[in-house]
């Protein structure tokens, strides 16, 4: 019998219960140029693990073949396409960028639907704006981490830097992390004594 102190025992149960229940959200913001390679790199991170890959600036047969064209496993990957009006394949779901309800509920039936460790991830966010107003964009990104929080759902989204500043600097603070290109420079902005991203 092992001989291990109670608050030990405690400090590890505390850890394992926060990595089981508190799955990170993140927010890469990085270069029009670097999107696809950033999207490749993170949707191969996950392996085997299943998913959901919103893609609102790339039809789904676009994203697809991008991604086998760099081997990477996408036979867990379920698409939600946001840019094909026309059904392509069965098990893909295809709504309109301006209908941010039926996204929702698509995302979270996702959600529901698999077992286990899942992810998401959402190509383009701030395409978002072309369709919708920046609030209403704004508390879909806050429902969907909250949502993706307690369900236990690692939730990645991208945004070309280029694109959408007063958006990201609303939503931010909905992800655990923000990822910025590291060759990037940043100025420093505040807004009253608040620190904005942009």
């Amino acid at each position: 019998m092992f001989n291990v102190p109670l608050e030990l025992l405690d400090q590890f149960f505390v850890k394992l219960m926060f990595v089981k229940f508190q799955l990170p959200s993140l927010l890469v913001i990085t270069p029009v140029e670097k999107l696809q390679d950033e999207i490749n790199r993170i949707v191969s991170s996950f392996g085997g693990t299943p998913g959901v890959y919103v893609s609102l600036n790339k039809t789904q047969r676009a994203a697809e073949g991008i991604l086998q064209k760099n081997t990477i496993d996408i036979s867990k990957l379920f698409f939600i396409d946001c840019v094909s009006a026309e059904n392509t394949k069965e098990d893909v779901l295809h709504i309109p960028p301006n209908n941010l309800n039926n996204l929702g509920y698509a995302i979270g039936d996702f959600i529901k639907e698999i077992p286990g460790s899942k992810f998401l991830v959402i190509d383009a966010l701030s395409t978002l704006l072309i369709y919708n107003p920046e609030n209403k964009v704004a508390a879909f990104v806050k429902e969907l981490t909250e949502r993706a929080s307690k369900e236990g759902v690692e939730v990645i989204a991208l945004s070309p830097s280029t694109k959408g500043e007063n958006l990201l600097n609303k939503i931010f603070n909905f992800f655990d992390e923000v990822k910025r290109d590291e060759n990037e420079e940043k100025e420093v902005k505040y807004e009253g004594n608040e620190e904005l991203i942009y």
